[in-house]
């Protein structure tokens, strides 16, 4: 698992730090029994791209014969290194990702990797000035919850 998880961490651009200072630990790994999905509990110092994790994901799937209903990653942060900036950009796809279903119509017109973080404020670019406001009403909050948790 480490191994894939390195290859993982190599392939993919993580900020303006050097490849060697990013940490990780697998802190967990346990398959629920009801579902079959292994679960596994990490602790980095930087953002995993959420395409990383799609890779890990289907690359544990595929170690093991797809013999599990799937892999779930639960990420835990500690002393990140990255820049404030690019720890939102590499977190946004994640935030994407966890309130997706009702919000989908929304959240595909955010421009993931354009940002301005003022140290503050979070100004999150979309496609088109209803879908802002839409954001603003119904997404913005939990966003701000996600980013405060994480």
């Amino acid at each position: 698992m480490r191994e894939i998880i390195a290859k993982a961490v190599e392939q993919f651009d993580i900020g303006s730090v050097p490849k060697e200072k990013l940490k990780y630990s697998l802190d967990r790994a346990s398959i629920k029994q009801d579902e079959g999905v292994l679960s596994i509990d990490m602790t980095l110092n930087f953002v995993m791209p959420l395409d990383a994790c799609h890779q890990i994901k289907d690359h544990i799937l595929e170690k093991l014969e797809h013999k599990l209903g799937g892999v779930e990653i639960n990420f835990f942060y500690k002393d990140l290194i990255l820049n404030e900036n690019e720890a939102i950009s590499l977190f946004i796809p994640h935030m994407i990702q966890m309130i997706n279903g009702e919000y989908s119509a929304i959240t595909r017109t955010i421009l993931a990797d354009k940002i301005d973080w003022d140290g503050q404020n979070l100004y999150i670019y979309m496609i088109g000035d209803f879908i802002t406001n839409q954001l603003n009403i119904h997404v913005k909050r939990k966003f701000e919850l996600l980013l405060k948790q994480h």
